[in-house]
């Protein structure tokens, strides 16, 4: 077949240059450009009156129907819980709240061997799972859970800190896990008692108790709980009857162990102060008006008492008050009545008083 010769069966094809060529001599090509343009303008207004009247309608109903849906899809979901036993992942890694829990146990024991027991919380009970007991980085115990959830062991503990792990399983997948310390002290705790020494005799009203203690013991003097100080350092005091007196010191330390002392002393009961004041004056016998020195000491059971507040007065007149030095004394002048005759010196002082005569004449 020759090129360019027409294949049997078909239109020959005319050429887009022809066609448009030929569409403008009959006068077609802008009539149909008119009608094209006016009916895609009239397609889109109705679409766009259409979408404004039902759009409300539309997305009510939609919002309404996704409603219902939700709605639907909850109480499914609700009943299919409601009826289903929650599951902990049996993946490595600790799940809150499931950690299985010890009852009361110490932070410090004299015990060589702890009981230890407790229980896992109920809804981390389930089959093929069991609690694994740790202590000082050694597996001691491992069992599985009975219904309760309860468990429980005996742990020979070492002098010192004990670490203790108690782990809750799935197989070898490792649920929850929870930790613990308890130190074994067997040692007595250190107990120093200061004073006062046994045998001695201690003046009355009080008895005073010092001494030192091992730091966190609580010490008692004679069942009475004493304060202790940061460095265990202690003071009690009390008043006993005068006599002898039994004095029991007690140290106890956290886990429970004792140490004490035991003195006994004699109390001496106080003696009453015997305050002596006495007046003397420089002349005994002086004319109306003229000046009189009074020389005053104030003593207690021989010793000078100094500061002491005296005041002297002449007969009924009170002439003043004034205080004895550091060797009890004190000085004072004053002027004679104006009447002759005899007048009354008088010192009080510290509860007591002291007195002498001084004549007046011409």
């Amino acid at each position: 077949m020759k090129a360019g010769a027409a294949v049997r069966g078909r239109r020959p094809r005319v050429p887009r240059d022809t066609y448009r060529a030929t569409a403008r001599a009959v006068g077609i090509a802008p009539r149909l450009r008119r009608r094209t343009l006016v009916l895609d303008a009239a397609i889109l207004a109705v679409a766009g009156a259409f979408v404004i009247m039902t759009g409300p309608v539309i997305g009510s109903g939609v919002s309404e129907g996704f409603r219902q849906l939700t709605a639907s899809l909850s109480e499914s979901l609700v009943g299919q819980l409601g009826s289903a036993q929650i599951e902990l992942p049996g993946a490595a890694g600790n799940v809150g709240g499931a950690e299985p829990v010890v009852n009361g146990l110490p932070d410090f024991t004299q015990e060589t061997e702890l009981q230890v027991s407790g229980r896992v919380p109920s809804f981390a009970i389930a089959t093929g799972r069991s609690v694994e007991i740790v202590l000082n980085a050694a597996v001691v115990a491992n069992m599985g859970l009975d219904p309760s959830g309860t468990f429980g062991a005996t742990l020979p503990l070492k002098e010192g800190a004990n670490a203790i792990g108690v782990t809750l399983l799935s197989g070898r997948d490792v649920i929850a896990r929870s930790a613990y310390t308890v130190t074994l002290d067997r040692q007595p705790p250190a107990l120093e008692v200061i004073g006062p020494t046994n045998g001695a005799t201690v003046d009355g009203p009080n008895v005073v108790v010092q001494g030192k203690a091992e730091v966190g013991a609580t010490v008692t003097v004679n069942g009475r709980t004493s304060v202790t100080g940061q460095d265990g350092s202690f003071s009690e005091s009390f008043t006993p009857q005068p006599g002898p007196v039994e004095i029991t010191v007690v140290a106890r330390d956290r886990a429970g162990n004792e140490t004490s002392a035991k003195s006994r002393v004699t109390l001496r009961a106080p003696t009453t102060a015997a305050t002596v004041v006495s007046v003397s004056l420089e002349r005994a016998r002086v004319r109306p008006g003229e000046t009189v020195v009074a020389l005053i000491r104030v003593t207690e059971n021989g010793r000078p008492r100094p500061g002491t507040r005296v005041t002297l007065a002449v007969g009924l007149v009170t002439i003043g008050s004034f205080s004895t030095d550091a060797l009890g004394f004190a000085r004072f002048g004053f002027a004679a009545p104006p009447n002759e005759g005899d007048a009354a010196v008088i010192v009080f002082a510290g509860g007591a008083s002291g007195s002498t005569s001084l004549t007046v004449a011409r």
